[in-house]
């Protein structure tokens, strides 16, 4: 009798079953691993995101809006287990506005050609500015100095609520590959 082991999963070879039978039984359990891996990689990606969109700054909800989740994609093992969350959400010269959240930025002019280059292209800057000087809205002007911004760990806290969750998550799954290999069945 012969046995093939994959991640938990023991085949067992019956009397008078040929080797490339254990082989598909095997295949059959691997895809089905596979899939349910990917199923629980896309949930858990959608879950950190709706996290991540609750904790992101919500001034002019165009960065909270932005936030997205791209497929998971294979790593170089061959498997479904990478996903990547990213903000559509861009300033400036195609600069991320999620690097300037979460990092923070120093005192800068805005824009360092000064008023001239902004004239010259035909508009001036706009901004949301909750503190402005006729409340919260949006302000046009030809040149800023900006104080700078201090940097907003929103997705340390994002992942620190998603965190217990996922984990809880990946134990279900991995007993359920267990079970299914073994054939114990829950209480």
């Amino acid at each position: 009798m012969s046995r093939v082991h994959f991640i938990g999963l023991t085949i067992r070879q019956r009397r008078g079953q040929s080797a490339s039978a254990v082989a598909r039984r095997l295949d059959m359990k691997q895809r089905q691993v596979a899939a349910g891996r990917l199923a629980l990689a896309r949930r858990l990606a959608e879950d950190l995101r709706d996290k991540l969109v609750e904790e992101a700054p919500k001034q002019s909800g165009e960065f909270s809006e932005g936030i997205q989740v791209r497929q998971p994609v294979r790593n170089k093992g061959g498997h479904w287990d990478q996903f990547e969350i990213h903000s559509t959400a861009i300033v400036g010269d195609g600069l991320s506005l999620w690097n300037l959240i979460t990092k923070g930025t120093s005192p800068h002019e805005i824009p360092t050609g000064g008023a001239a280059a902004q004239l010259a292209k035909g508009y001036p800057l706009s901004f949301y500015w909750e503190n402005g000087p006729n409340g919260a809205g949006l302000y046009h002007f030809w040149s800023v100095q900006h104080p700078g911004t201090a940097a907003n760990p929103f997705p340390d806290r994002a992942l620190h609520r998603w965190r217990p969750d996922a984990q809880r998550q990946f134990r279900e799954f991995g007993l359920e590959i267990v079970r299914a290999g073994t054939g114990v069945r829950r209480r």
